[in-house]
């Protein structure tokens, strides 16, 4: 494979706009994953408390 010296150097205010924007595409899918389980979790634990609460209040 011969190397070319009429390549183009990479526009570095490129590279660096496409470094963010794909380090904000992760966090944003880590998030809409982790985001509703988070409130799945909460919403068991609570819903575990009342029932305890409930029937401590029956006795």
């Amino acid at each position: 494979m011969a190397l070319s010296n009429d390549l183009r150097p990479e526009n570095k205010a490129l590279v660096v706009i496409l470094t963010a924007l794909q380090l904000a595409v992760v966090v944003a899918v880590w998030m809409l994953a982790i985001v509703p389980a988070g409130l799945l979790a909460l919403a068991v634990l609570a819903r575990k408390a009342i029932r305890t609460g409930l029937k401590g209040e029956a006795r």
